[in-house]
């Protein structure tokens, strides 16, 4: 991941006169060898991350449920 920030300037014309336009990109950089394999990965890690969540929270459950008793 990279952050990269520029400034252009150049004439337009006559009526508009000089333009100068300046920001800041965020550039995302991911290899693959299938355009299938771009976002497998990605769907993988939110569905464990999901998974996960669920998990904590049925065990929080169960911790509430036994320090009610």
């Amino acid at each position: 991941m990279a952050l990269k920030g520029f400034r252009r300037n150049q004439y337009d014309n006559v009526i508009d006169g000089q333009l100068i336009v300046s920001g800041i990109s965020l550039i995302f950089t991911k290899e693959f060898n299938e355009f299938k394999n771009l976002f497998a990965k990605t769907v993988l890690e939110e569905n464990q991350k999901a998974r996960k969540e669920e998990e904590e929270e049925q065990e929080e459950k169960k911790q509430s449920e036994l320090n009610k008793k």
